[in-house]
């Protein structure tokens, strides 16, 4: 998988307030650190032109916890920051204790989950899925080898919507293109970042190396998560619904300004609770597909 900036709140950067939204500039000009010495970043604000720093220690981290909880009507929530190996069989643990309490329909949030272990995507989607394919892997020079359901893994056939956006990159989009080329559940979101492929290493002579992409990742039907056009690229949602600006804005942001009548409050979460909707009704699939 190509690689790329995750946020996580349990991150030295957030707990030291760099934000999802902010474009970090610089990091003391340097490219790594001693563990324990502090690093000055540079971060430009959604809402300011200029930046501000910030003193971030080095740390060694964990993978953030998965979040499950039941909803409203008997619907389990899962939430992955992070798609990590062994964080499929957490979630395995996890949404299998919801559905012995009683949940009977699953939200799966893969919003802002990025990079990660593909076999864990697979895994993933097997946990929904009891046959057909998941992914296949194809380049110019390597052999297609497909990635198929295994029957023994299957853990619920219970209704499931996946929750996706923009910053849904790499092992998460294998999974939420499974659910949804298998007819498997809905997708509700926006389109998918679009990261897809197996990178080879090449060593040069003057000691360089050149990093090239030597097979792309497909959905069952036959969809390139990395498309050469950006446009065609990642996974498009079932049903499309936006967030606004407000939606997004993290609660301990203090230069967020309080919503007013006419906008939405910033707790509200129009993606999920569309999702809600449509596993208490599926019915409200095309109403929500001309609404959004």
């Amino acid at each position: 998988m190509s690689g790329g900036y995750i946020y996580h709140s349990r991150r030295p950067g957030c707990q030291s307030r760099s934000e999802p939204r902010g474009y970090h500039v610089q990091v003391d000009g340097i490219l790594s650190n001693p563990v324990g010495k502090p690093a000055a970043l540079s971060i430009i604000k959604s809402r300011r032109s200029e930046p501000d720093t910030i003193n971030v220690p080095r740390e060694i981290t964990q993978p953030p916890s998965i979040d499950a909880k039941i909803l409203e009507n008997n619907i389990a929530y899962v939430k992955i920051p992070y798609l990590a190996p062994g964080k499929t069989a957490e979630v395995r643990r996890q949404l299998d204790a919801l559905l012995k309490k009683g949940a009977t329909n699953v939200v799966l949030d893969l919003r802002y989950t990025a990079g990660g272990d593909d076999k864990e995507a697979v895994q993933l989607a097997n946990l929904f899925l009891d046959s057909g394919t998941i992914t296949y892997l194809q380049g110019q020079k390597f052999p297609k080898e497909t990635f198929s359901a295994n029957a023994k893994e299957l853990l619920t056939k219970a209704p499931v919507a996946v929750l996706v956006n923009q910053a849904t990159a790499g092992a998460a989009e294998i999974a939420a293109g499974a659910i949804e080329d298998n007819h498997r559940g809905q997708i509700v979101g926006v389109k998918t970042f679009g990261s897809g492929s197996v990178q080879k290493l090449i060593p040069l002579d003057d000691g360089s190396a050149l990093l090239i992409s030597v097979a792309k990742y497909f959905t069952p039907a036959g969809k390139e998560i990395q498309d050469v056009d950006p446009q065609d690229s990642g996974i498009k949602p079932t049903v499309e619904i936006r967030q606004t600006l407000e939606e997004t804005v993290e609660p301990d942001d203090q230069d967020a300004q309080p919503p007013t009548k006419d906008q939405p409050n910033k707790e509200e979460d129009r993606q999920l609770n569309r999702a809600i909707e449509i596993l208490k009704d599926p019915s409200k699939i095309s109403a929500t597909k001309k609404a959004a």
